[in-house]
């Protein structure tokens, strides 16, 4: 996997990984140019940069948009250390600064698993100070154990999340 890390804040946690083009990739339709409208996927509890194997393959199937993966203060173990209103403020430092440093004129916004709470926020924050948001993927935004009590599953994957249950239910 290439790409770049970067600082987009003050924070010793405000960095963030831009995938670099693939070889493989598809040249960018004349209308948009490269790096001026990206994806910024947020992962969800305890995850940070490079947390899932399906980004490279996302980042390559992207032909007029760039994959960037936010490292925030409530990454990995800093869970419970900060609020949503906190990761919000840094979605907000790293969409000002892909605009100012990267030529970002579009943006949309991809929240995974508990990373979708981010998302939301930041719409209910930010939605109208930041014209370049262009949209929100809500990515997995249901829990194992929610979706097992609204939909019903298979025996044995109701059997193996069921003795999940009280381990989730507790937090």
């Amino acid at each position: 996997m290439q790409g770049t890390l970067f600082k987009y804040g003050p924070g010793s946690a405000h960095i963030a990984f831009k995938h670099a083009l693939s070889s493989s990739k598809q040249p960018p339709k004349p209308s948009s140019a490269p790096g001026s409208r990206y994806i910024v996927l947020v992962g969800g509890l305890t995850d940070g940069l490079l947390f899932a194997p399906y980004c490279q393959q996302l980042a390559d199937t992207l032909t007029d948009w760039t994959l960037v993966q936010a490292q925030l203060t409530s990454s990995y173990q800093g869970w419970g250390l900060a609020s949503l209103d906190q990761d919000a403020a840094e979605l907000k430092l790293l969409s000002d600064c892909l605009a100012a440093d990267h030529g970002c004129v579009y943006w949309v916004l991809m929240g995974h698993s508990t990373g979708c709470q981010d998302a939301v926020r930041y719409v209910q924050q930010y939605q109208t100070e930041d014209p370049r948001l262009a949209g929100v993927i809500l990515q997995a935004p249901v829990s194992h154990s929610r979706y097992t009590r609204l939909k019903p599953t298979s025996p044995r994957l109701g059997a193996a999340l069921h003795g999940m249950h009280p381990a989730t239910a507790t937090g």
